[in-house]
């Protein structure tokens, strides 16, 4: 007996709302504690699946570390968006790196994890995060009119000033008493020329 498409769907969605739902408890632990402290059990418990559906969709921790890092990064490309093209560059880059710190912030346990935790070793979690900043360096780019493809002096001047908003960012989660706002109208004067 075949399945109605209606079925098919259903289940297709079924699927893809639990494996979600093992991304999304692995993102929600990983918001408590550094993702290499966080166990198989605890995401399979967190998610309401058992072990063997975990692995059925996920071949280990680190598969379900690749796709959340991943989740993760992609909600940092969404608020790097800049809906105002109409404004001043100045204003254009000081919302891009304001809205990073923001987001930094507010992810501040993932992100310690994803920037200086073991799984920053792994290539295809390098890899992730490579994809993301040149992805960065491009929206930079457009913001300030800059052509595409970048030259290669464009491009190290572009990565370099994101690696300056990276360690901006860990200061600020230290603690150090900087405040994100003045960072990043610091941030984007620096790479405008104009601080």
């Amino acid at each position: 007996m075949s399945s109605t498409p209606a079925r098919q769907r259903s289940t297709g969605r079924a699927r893809r709302d639990r494996r979600q739902a093992i991304v999304d408890a692995a993102l929600e632990l990983a918001g408590e504690k550094p993702f290499d402290e966080v166990t198989i059990a605890e995401v399979a418990r967190r998610a309401g699946v058992s072990h063997g559906l975990l692995f059925y969709y996920f071949a280990d921790k680190w598969a379900i570390t690749t796709e959340a890092l991943g989740q993760l990064l992609d909600g940092l490309r969404a608020v790097q968006v800049e809906p105002t093209a109409d404004a001043a560059p100045r204003t254009r880059v000081e919302t891009f790196a304001g809205r990073y710190l923001a987001f930094v912030l507010a992810h501040r346990v993932s992100y310690a994890a994803l920037m200086h935790g073991p799984a920053i070793a792994r290539p295809d979690v390098r890899a992730l995060v490579d994809d993301a900043r040149r992805d960065a360096a491009l929206l930079l780019a457009d913001l300030l009119g800059r052509d595409v493809p970048l030259s290669r002096w464009d491009e190290l001047e572009l990565s370099s000033w994101l690696a300056v908003l990276d360690v901006c960012a860990d200061r600020i989660l230290a603690d150090d008493g900087l405040d994100p706002d003045e960072v990043a109208s610091w941030a984007a004067g620096r790479l405008l020329g104009d601080a």
